[in-house]
């Protein structure tokens, strides 16, 4: 969940890119396998989920207990691309969010 790990998000199911909605099945396993996802997240990530217009509408929140680690690793949104970091990103990453402070690294 990329979006937890920046600052947030709308994930929209039964939408295209031009923005058109189309709609789709919504069921109520589909949301429960959503929120499946986000509590299996090292930290739990919290959603929202809504619907308009035959579309489902998953709200991300930004984390405040970053970086959240699901599925295969850790991710962060770039644009509209969600990538992987890589050993030197994830140290970055605590850094500017404060988790490890420079004056407490080992030299």
């Amino acid at each position: 969940m990329a979006f937890a790990n920046t600052s947030g998000g709308r994930v929209i199911l039964g939408g295209k890119d031009d923005g058109v909605l189309v709609g789709g099945t919504i069921s109520n396993q589909l949301k429960s396998q959503l929120q499946d996802i986000a509590h299996n997240c090292e930290s739990e990530i919290s959603i929202k989920i809504g619907e308009f217009d035959g579309a489902l509408i998953i709200e991300i929140q930004e984390g405040i207990d970053k970086p959240y680690k699901c599925g295969s690793g850790f991710h962060t949104r770039i644009g509209p691309n969600s990538q992987e970091l890589i050993r030197q990103q994830i140290i970055e990453f605590l850094q500017n969010e404060g988790r490890i402070r420079y004056d407490e690294q080992l030299t």
